[in-house]
């Protein structure tokens, strides 16, 4: 992959400047890293607060045999993520929650926003990454985590070639023979282990239950108290304990 990384002091979003490059016919390849985002986002329209010395990055692909790698996305980029920001002083405590967050020590350290557009034959994907390198947000009712809170010291700069680097052996190996199962059993190592309770959005409300690991498609499969396990595809996952 040519990774074109280009910096910015302040936008409004590094997702919204990638979705306008690839409207435009842009390669894959451009990241847009900004030291402020005016209107940064996460999922479901929440807003991510870009503070000095965190990371907010957003990367545009165009990916190969797209009905085989894009349902992949949010499992490359979570490995590619916690890959690249482990270091030995947080190894044991850094852990993905399904189906986009990074986690330390129980709270929030970094999400994933992924949204695509053009054709659906050969589509973009604009890949939003937020990461708290050096301040965690006060975050009403949530837990929030930074790596500087745990004797990490990374730049932005440096956490964004560290991701790079990671997507794009990631990438390469989803796309190799049984790279899906690679890329699942890879995720289930370094997510909330088996067993572990779960309350997952189901319409306008949350089923509680014990975390059974992906199904052949990615779905998170949750053994309810009634014994009955339910394939979730999308939506809020709460870690119980």
């Amino acid at each position: 992959m040519n990774w074109r990384l280009e910096r910015f002091e302040t936008v409004a979003s590094t997702s919204d400047l990638c979705k306008t490059r690839a409207e435009a016919g842009e390669a894959a390849g451009l990241a847009v890293l900004a030291r402020y985002q005016t209107s940064g986002r996460g999922t479901r329209g929440r807003e991510w607060q870009s503070l000095d010395g965190n990371l907010a990055i957003s990367i545009l692909l165009r990916p190969d045999a797209p009905q085989r790698t894009v349902p992949l996305l949010p499992f490359v980029i979570g490995l590619s993520i916690i890959e690249a920001v482990t270091e030995p002083v947080v190894a044991g405590d850094l852990q993905l929650k399904w189906p986009n967050d990074l986690m330390l020590a129980g709270g929030k350290l970094g999400g994933v926003l992924i949204e695509l557009g053009g054709a659906a034959e050969a589509p973009w994907v604009v890949v939003g990454i937020g990461m708290n390198l050096r301040t965690a947000p006060e975050v009403p009712g949530r837990q929030v985590r930074a790596l500087a809170d745990y004797g990490v010291s990374m730049e932005p700069e440096a956490a964004a070639w560290r991701i790079l680097g990671r997507l794009e052996n990631w990438l390469a190996w989803a796309l190799e023979e049984g790279g899906a199962g690679r890329v699942y059993r890879a995720w289930q190592v370094r997510a909330h282990p088996v067993g572990t309770r779960l309350a997952v959005q189901q319409g306008g409300g949350y089923v509680e239950g014990l975390f059974s690991g992906l199904d052949g498609r990615g779905a998170l499969m949750l053994q309810t108290d009634s014994g009955e396990v339910v394939h979730s595809v999308a939506g809020d996952v709460l870690l119980l304990g």
